[in-house]
């Protein structure tokens, strides 16, 4: 299992795979094939894509 992790600030952010995987099931039906992720630092977020057409970002 993938995990983002951050641990520098108050209260360290895990964010596990599979909350992203159910979020996108609950909206879409089909399998999860791609899950791309693009870490920004300045936002202190971690932004994701599932299959191409759905997208939604973590904050850290």
């Amino acid at each position: 299992m993938f995990q983002i992790r951050k641990h520098k600030r108050k209260g360290a952010v895990a964010a596990p795979l599979s909350i992203q995987k159910a979020d996108y099931k609950s909206k879409f039906k089909g399998k999860v094939k791609t899950i791309e992720f693009y870490i920004k630092p300045e936002d202190k977020a971690v932004y994701y894509v599932i299959n191409g057409d759905f997208s939604d970002k973590i904050e850290l």
